[in-house]
């Protein structure tokens, strides 16, 4: 499984960031999963949130 997520930072702050968010949703949901940190927007096409009203997405608060 790949967990994809935007965040706010440079190039480098996302790729030191992966194993970061790995461990953290390994030790919380109790599975390895792949991360892949995007820039802000690069998601649009696939959650298509700038043609549909309610996007295509999944946000887990459980944790929060």
């Amino acid at each position: 499984m790949i967990v994809y997520a935007e965040i706010n930072a440079t190039d480098q702050e996302r790729l030191s960031l992966v194993d970061v968010y790995e461990s953290l949703l390994k030790h919380k949901i109790g599975i390895a999963v792949f991360v892949k940190l995007v820039a802000e927007g690069e998601l649009t096409a696939m959650t298509q949130v700038d043609i549909r009203q309610k996007p295509i997405r999944l946000i887990d608060n459980r944790f929060t």
